[in-house]
């Protein structure tokens, strides 16, 4: 049975205790309707040993006694049960990582991933694997000790292609400079959506999938998220402001288009494209290859020498390429001007230039 925070629906069935006492008062009623039965019908003059029968009442008493303390236990383990899934409901709506190495890979947002290691690393790369066990994108590692984010667009080494949605898989392989593999720990950071018993066993929902509560490694409020406009309308305090969402698609506005983007160490070159909504390709340059976060923008002239013009979208495309000419890992974050903000179901929707992102796609207010 699934039972879920929230739902509206559920299932009830009697403990096993419940079973036992229903099918014991049945037993008692049968020797009852006997025992009277041979009372009425016994030879007076030989009359029944009352021994048996009371042996019998006395062990009738004992199953009823044994039935009722299961009854209790049963009571003090949902109890249990109870005040375990209680405590669960403070992790929704908190930030988790979780010991995995699957991200979901959205319509419009990256799939994003830490991997740690624990030492400086020689060399290595990361392999971004789909269902089907394929390695759909490579980039190089990160080599310097400690926490590293791995942010994937869905993109194909920078091309213009993009994979589905769906979950995704990385594996790291990193060595040192013995040339002995690393062990190298990669998790997976989210916020949880709720809680479900399945079973009677407890899981956090993150992203829509079950996650064990065992496979949390820590958990934090999130403090940048944007506070939902029911409670102090504040979505409506972004209009006018400058922000950087996932996506790598954004709005020519107010005479440019403008994104940023990282670029992990290790790059040689940096190729950056642009294309316009039907994929066309309108303008390509260079840009910035050191490790790091830089901005990007495109005053809208194209490649043909014709402008772009007020309010149409542009995405765009960066490759990376080490001084071996193996793909070095980036990613990619639009940025643009909140002009206004609609509602439809409760559920916000920022417009930029036309361009509609949901809030929980915003990681930063400039």
């Amino acid at each position: 049975m699934v039972t879920s925070v929230g739902s509206t629906s559920t299932t009830t069935t009697n403990s096993a205790a419940e079973n036992a006492g229903v099918s014991l008062a049945k037993n008692f009623d049968m020797f009852l309707t006997l025992l009277t039965t041979q009372l009425k019908n016994q030879d007076p003059t030989n009359p029944m040993d009352s021994k048996e029968f009371t042996t019998q009442l006395v062990q009738f008493s004992q199953v009823e006694q044994q039935i009722n303390q299961n009854k209790n236990l049963e009571k003090l383990i949902a109890l249990f049960e109870s005040q375990q899934s209680s405590n669960l409901v403070n992790y929704i709506g908190k930030q988790v990582d979780v010991d995995s190495n699957r991200a979901m890979l959205g319509d419009s947002t990256a799939a994003v991933w830490y991997y740690d290691l624990p030492a400086d690393a020689a060399g290595g790369q990361i392999r971004v694997v789909d269902k089907y066990g394929r390695v759909v994108h490579t980039a190089e590692i990160e080599k310097g000790k400690g926490e590293h984010v791995f942010t994937w667009d869905g993109t194909v080494n920078g091309g213009s292609d993009r994979k589905p949605a769906g979950e995704y898989t990385l594996e790291v392989v990193a060595k040192d400079s013995k040339g002995d593999t690393m062990d190298v720990k990669v998790k997976t950071r989210a916020i949880v959506d709720g809680v479900e018993r399945v079973d009677g066993v407890d899981y956090l929902v993150v992203g829509g999938k079950r996650m064990a509560v065992g496979d949390v490694l820590s958990m934090r409020n999130v403090t940048t998220s944007p506070v939902p406009p029911q409670d102090n309308g504040s979505y409506v305090n972004y209009i006018g402001k400058d922000v950087e969402f996932y996506g790598s698609s954004t709005v020519y506005q107010n005479g440019n288009a403008r994104w940023s983007y990282g670029v992990a160490s290790g790059a040689e070159t940096v190729t950056i494209k642009v294309y316009d909504a039907n994929n066309n390709l309108v303008h390509e340059t260079t840009g910035d290859a050191s490790k790091g976060r830089h901005d990007f923008a495109w005053d809208g002239v194209k490649s043909d020498g014709t402008t772009a013009k007020e309010g149409e979208i542009y995405k765009i495309q960066i490759e990376a390429k080490s001084a071996s000419n193996q793909a070095v890992g980036v990613d990619v974050l639009g940025r643009g001007k909140v002009d206004s903000v609609a509602f439809e179901n409760m559920q916000a929707m920022f417009s930029i230039g036309g361009l509609g992102v949901p809030p929980a796609w915003v990681i930063a207010v400039y």
